[in-house]
């Protein structure tokens, strides 16, 4: 009598599950890629999720013979898979377009602050000149104060008096 090694018998058992595989693929691949394209709408989408589906078949070497209701399997993962990938690109979808909102607020903002830019801050020779510029326009006790501050020298010189008795005409 002829007797088989573990190893022959898994040689088979893959065969086997080869031709099964194969038949069954051969079978519901097309219909279920028609199916799966009616709601993901591109043909490459419907066809990846489909053979995402049999690769993990594959991997499982379910035994197909053992499912009473083979077709209604394959199509309840594939209708899962189907919600799940629709899920995702709504997502996708719904980033990107906030992402889109924010840059077109940014140029907005980027546009009205061009818009608003006074043409004579752009001829000043250097900034030096506005600020002597806008301290000549201060009251004298506010540009007193804002020189003894250290807008003019280097470092900040101390009070003599305390800052409550410097009156200013302009209060915040």
């Amino acid at each position: 009598m002829y007797q088989r090694t573990k190893k022959q018998y898994s040689v088979h058992a893959l065969s086997t599950y080869k031709s099964q595989f194969e038949e069954v693929y051969l079978f519901f691949f097309a219909r279920m890629k028609r199916f799966a394209q009616q709601y993901v709408l591109r043909e490459e989408d419907a066809e990846n999720i489909v053979q995402d589906i049999f690769f993990e078949l594959w991997e499982k070497q379910l035994e197909f013979s053992s499912f009473v209701n083979l077709n209604g399997f394959l199509f309840m993962i594939l209708k899962n898979r189907c919600i799940d990938f629709l899920r995702k690109k709504t997502l996708e979808q719904q980033a990107a377009k906030e992402i889109q909102s924010e840059y077109i607020r940014t140029l907005k903002l980027k546009f009205e602050s061009l818009e608003a830019l006074d043409n004579k801050f752009l001829n000043e020779p250097d900034i030096d000149t506005i600020i002597q510029k806008a301290l000549e326009n201060l009251p004298e006790k506010c540009r007193e104060i804002f020189v003894m501050t250290g807008m003019r020298e280097a470092g900040i010189l101390r009070f003599s008096s305390p800052v409550s008795k410097i009156q200013c005409p302009y209060r915040r």
